[in-house]
Order: structure tokens, then sequence, then C-alpha cells
């Protein structure tokens, strides 16, 4: 007797049974862990259809073998993530690469009249538009959260509140385009199926305290490199602050 739920989505003929639809083609884009139980139809604003599995009976997690490495991770702007160690990694801009071609599509929509064709073939475009932006968005976050996860037993992270901070009406458009939240998300789920720690710490005076000595001096924000007056470590803002999340994770971890 089959499982329950699988005559209603067939992976490996790529078909799916829909209530008052009949069988409907699918595109599968990598293999359905587990069973699925419920499924969510969808239709996004490009006219695409999306069928997402909530939930799966009987799927195991994957854990991976221990790698012997940590991590701690300061995200910014400028610079999309700093480890404790490694080449830092560049913010990517995916809203500033399309930023022209958006423009020029949003133009042309107002300049359109409202009920005409060619006011839906623009408002078509920009739907377009946006969906490219973010698909770019979560296919980066989705790539970097996995290479972390393959290659680190502990990740320490900032616990950021991304919904506050964007009430900074300066920085709100680079906060929201910089998948901070996204990349937490995805790096939440993975960390958890593949057996690996995720540790959120406060992010209060992590740029400011010495890494090597503990030592708290004034310090401005744009001092980027400067040298500890207490024991002399010359200190990379970013770096620094990516070690002192390290301390405090494996601090709560014991």
């Amino acid at each position: 007797m089959p499982e329950p739920g699988s005559r209603s989505l067939d992976a490996g003929a790529k078909r799916l049974r829909v209530m008052n639809g009949g069988r409907v083609k699918i595109v599968v884009p990598r293999p359905v862990a587990g069973t699925a139980k419920t499924a969510t139809i969808q239709r996004s604003s490009t006219g695409t259809w999306y069928v997402g599995c909530s939930s799966c009976a009987w799927a195991e997690p994957a854990p991976r073998l221990p790698t012997g490495q940590d991590v701690g991770r300061d995200v910014g702007l400028k610079v999309f993530a700093r480890p404790t160690h490694g080449m830092p990694m560049e913010n990517p801009r995916f809203l500033r690469r399309d930023d022209r071609a958006l423009a020029g599509a949003q133009r042309r929509l107002s300049q359109a009249d409202k009920g005409t064709p060619q006011r839906a073939t623009w408002r078509h475009v920009v739907a377009r538009l946006h969906a490219r932006i973010a698909w770019r968005r979560g296919a980066f976050a989705h790539q970097h959260s996995r290479r972390l996860v393959d290659r680190f037993d502990l990740i320490a992270v900032q616990d950021l509140s991304v919904n506050r901070m964007l009430h900074t009406q300066c920085l709100a458009q680079s906060l929201a385009a910089a998948a901070w939240t996204p990349l937490a998300a995805f790096l939440s789920h993975q960390a958890a199926w593949a057996g690996r720690r995720l540790v959120a710490v406060h992010a209060a005076y992590t740029a400011q305290d010495c890494s090597g000595c503990g030592h708290r001096p004034p310090r401005s924000r744009s001092d980027r490199i400067d040298t500890c007056p207490c024991c002399g470590l010359v200190r990379d803002r970013d770096r620094n602050a990516a070690r002192n999340i390290l301390r405090l994770a494996n601090d709560l971890v014991g």
C-alpha cells in the first residue's frame, strides 16, 4: 500500500494531483526528502505557479562528519561578512546591479495609461525584475550558508534585529537588500539538518572590545583599523568583532 500522500505527489513522474484539477506536470528541482504530507500552491506576481511542500514525513537528518573548525562572522554593508579567518565576502549588491533597469521599467509603467495593454506589459516587466533580484539574493544566501555548514562545526553569528534596523531611513534599502534575514533562516535550517551548532550572540561591544586582552578603549565608527592601547594588538574592526563573536559563542556552549 502506498504511503499517505504518495499518490498526491509523484516526484519520479513529476506529476502532482491537484484537487479539482487532475494530475499536473511540475518541475522538481531536487529530490523530496521523505513523503510530502501537505503542499501549498501559490501564483507569483510574474504569473509563475509554485508548489511548496510545507511538511514531510519520514525525512531523516543527514549529519556531517566533524571538521574540527569553528568560525565567527561579522556582517556589514560595505563587506557582507568577515570571518575570524579567511578572506572577507564582498556585498553582492543585487539591487544596485539592476537599479537602472528597474528605474527605467518603473518609469515606463507610470507613464502608461491605466487599463491599456502597454501598462500590463510593463507591470509584468517590473515584476520580473523584482523576481530576478529576489532569486539572486536567495541563491546567494543559500549557497553561502551551505558552504559554512559544510566547513565548520560551530558557526557564531550576531543576534541582530533586522526589522528594527530597517527603521533607519538612510540605510533601510541597503539593509533589506543585504540578504541578512534569508541567510539567517537558511543557516538555522541547514545547521540543524547537518548536526552543526549555530550560536547567535548579543552584538553589543563586539566591535569595540579588544579580542586580545578584552580592553574597551573609546573608538569611533570611522576607525576601521587601530591599535589597542593596552596590549598593542593591531585590530581590524570587522575581524576583531568576528573573533569576539566566536569567543562569546564558545562561552555559551561551554
